[in-house]
Formats: C-alpha cells, structure tokens, sequence
C-alpha cells in the first residue's frame, strides 16, 4: 500500500513537471501605423501626412498618479462590494473634461469624480423637485463623493480644492456636481 502511493507521488510529481505554467503571458506592443497610409491621405500636403503620423506614433505612459487612482478605483469597488456605485476617477491636467460640466466649472489640474447611480437608488428623485428630494440627493451624493475621495486623500490632498465632481442617474442624466466645496444640483 505504501509502495503504491509512493509511486502515485512520484507518477504526479513528474507529471506537473510537463504542465505548462499557469499565468504564463505575452505583452503585446501597440503595432505603429504605416507611414504610407499617411502619405496616401495626405498626397497634396505630404508634411501634414508626417505630422499626423508622428502624433499617431506617440504614446503617453501613464504616470504614478494615473495608476494610483486605478488602484483607487479598484479598492473602492474591492472594499464596498455589496454597495458600491460606478465611479471613474481621472487626473485632467489641460482642462479638456471642463465640456462636461456646467460653464462655471474649471477642471484644470483637478481631480474629477463621477459617480454613477447604478444600482437606481435616486432614480425616483430625478422627477420629482421638492426640496426634500434636492437635500436628500445632495446628502446621497455627498456621502458617495467622500467615500470615493478617501480612497485618493493621499494625492489630493484637499476635497475642496483638488477635487470636481459629478453624480450621474443610471440613464445618464446629470443631477448634482461638486466644484469648490459646494454641491450643486445640476441645473436643466
């Protein structure tokens, strides 16, 4: 019996030396464009054509900020996981998510937060305007904003200044956004 399972081991042992490792991968570099599709787009303007194609070519690494607030996004979801809501979490550093917003709002070298009511918990207040509703969807988004923002404290150091953010209904509508330490419904 002991003979049996001592070749049993050794029959397993040499067999998992023929497994494949698991998690084995393959980075897979991004392919550069073909400079001839340029120079055939551009036939008249073959300069033009080259300029493209270098602004096609250039890649942009992500910097520690960006992968901490990818891993902020990740704990987030990873420690609230029976209530959280969607939350995107980007660094706009020239100001080009200032469209999203209402005119007042500057998104330069902020923050920006939006939290998606995906689960439809304020869905019924969209309709209705009693101040009530107003507190109540303020006071929810208020709540959803300071638990994302704890998660990225370290880099944005001041809700107030460093952060913008906005709360979005599960169909998309905009309802509230925060900008200087205010909270604001969105307005129609």
């Amino acid at each position: 019996m002991r003979g049996k399972k001592l070749l049993a081991a050794l029959l397993l042992g040499v067999g998992l030396c023929f497994v494949p490792s698991l998690g084995y991968g393959e980075i897979i570099q991004p392919v550069k464009p073909s400079v001839a599709f340029y120079m055939q787009e551009y036939k008249e303007n073959p300069e033009q054509g080259l300029d493209e194609w270098r602004k096609d070519c250039d890649t942009k690494l992500p910097t520690m900020l960006d992968w901490s607030l990818v891993w902020a996004m990740t704990m987030y979801i990873m420690n609230n996981p029976t209530d959280f809501q969607s939350v995107n979490i980007l660094y706009d550093s020239v100001g080009e998510f200032k469209e999203y917003y209402p005119e007042n709002v500057d998104t330069k070298g902020k923050v920006c937060i939006e939290i998606m009511d995906v689960r439809g918990a304020f869905s019924h207040l969209i309709s209705e305007s009693s101040a009530k509703s107003r507190i109540s969807l303020k006071q929810g988004f208020k709540a959803y904003l300071e638990v994302a923002y704890s998660y990225i404290d370290k880099w944005a150091t001041n809700i107030n200044t460093d952060i913008v953010g906005k709360f979005v209904s599960k169909g998309g509508i905009p309802l509230c956004y925060f900008y200087q330490g205010e909270y604001h419904l969105w307005e129609k």
